[in-house]
């Protein structure tokens, strides 16, 4: 059986708890949000340092929302028109959900972009 939290998957039930522990912990919810608030006001700079601040002063571990600064930042770069940027961010979380299942929306939305912004920059 595998669990969810906020679009990650877990195989087992302690996992899951790790993770869930983390968030209700509010470790990195509060710039995970701001981060997201100024993607949606086009605010890719302000979004990215948002972004940053869990992807640096956080252990990665199994927290999801870890795992989606990863994705915040690379749609961040992109809003910028820094592809070299959002390129390698984009990787780092396709590289962190590799073993995801492959249905997950956020997983399809996250390769649909990722794809878009190298046939851009491809000669």
């Amino acid at each position: 059986m595998t669990y969810s939290l906020l679009g990650v998957g877990y195989h087992n039930f302690a996992e899951l708890n790790l993770a869930a522990e983390n968030v209700r912990k509010g470790q990195d919810c509060i710039p995970y949000v701001r981060g997201k608030a100024y993607l949606a006001a086009r605010e890719g700079s302000k979004a990215a340092g948002e972004f940053q601040k869990i992807i640096d002063h956080h252990s990665m571990g199994l927290n999801p929302v870890g795992a989606l600064a990863h994705l915040g930042l690379a749609r961040a770069f992109a809003l910028q028109a820094d592809a070299v940027k959002a390129k390698t961010a984009y990787q780092d979380f396709l590289n962190l959900w590799k073993d995801a299942d492959p249905d997950i929306p956020i997983l399809k939305e996250a390769k649909v972009e990722y794809a878009k912004l190298r046939s851009r920059n491809t000669i």
